[in-house]
């Protein structure tokens, strides 16, 4: 499937993978083309979106739509640089909280459960999954998926890294470029995938005795449930 105004959208893919499972940034610039795809060819949506990221920036209309906010406060601001300066400019470091809480803080765990859930069950599929610029909250989502289809460390990080090579969001592109030198400096923690963050989730995650072993004891998901997923997303 093709996109015209869908961007950083690529499908999730490790050896043996099929193509049921696609990811990207937000779908408020999707073309009437955009939307024949989405409607015709995908059967499930997920938005990591919060609320208010949701109603100033809507998705179009007539998608079976699933919203699971992982309350990624940090990772929101990515909907709006404009409102940037209200933070503290140490943004690497509330960026690097951010990915810890991804794996410990409880909403996200809850998103990220639902999130594995609905892929147990092969009617949902195709999905597509989305936040905003489709680099953290969706870029999470992806590792804890390739992790499950038994992907290494370095892929993961290399599909991680790949968001700074995607065709970016015009608008959030438009409001970086209006900002001066220094606060483009300031925010460049903020609008990137930098390896230092993910790094920080999975390190969490081994932590915790690896993939599987976080699914089964934190997120609640049994072998079985694991299994379909592995088995759904299998050529």
């Amino acid at each position: 499937m093709k996109f015209e105004k869908v961007y950083n959208v690529r499908p999730v893919q490790f050896k043996g993978m099929n193509d049921q499972l696609i990811r990207s940034g937000r779908l408020m610039f999707s073309t009437e083309n955009d939307i024949k795809v989405l409607k015709n060819e995908i059967k499930t949506v997920v938005d990591f979106r919060g609320a208010h990221e949701r109603k100033e920036f809507p998705n179009p209309e007539g998608l079976n739509t699933v919203c699971l906010d992982p309350m990624a406060d940090a990772a929101a601001l990515a909907s709006g640089a404009k409102n940037i300066d209200m933070l503290d400019r140490d943004l690497s470091g509330v960026m690097k909280n951010q990915y810890y809480d991804f794996v410990h803080n409880s909403a996200a765990q809850k998103a990220y459960r639902e999130f594995l859930l609905l892929l147990t069950d092969q009617n949902n599929f195709p999905v597509l999954f989305h936040c905003t610029a489709g680099k953290d909250r969706t870029g999470y989502a992806t590792a804890l998926v390739l992790s499950l289809m038994g992907a290494d460390r370095d892929f993961i990080m290399k599909d991680y890294l790949r968001t700074n090579d995607e065709k970016s969001d015009p608008q959030l592109m438009k409001e970086f470029n209006a900002m001066s030198d220094q606060t483009k400096k300031d925010v460049y923690p903020l609008i990137t995938a930098i390896e230092e963050y993910m790094t920080i989730s999975l390190d969490e995650i081994e932590k915790m005795g690896g993939i599987c072993t976080y699914c089964t004891n934190v997120l609640g998901l049994s072998e079985s449930q694991i299994e379909q997923i592995q088995k759904n997303l299998t050529l």
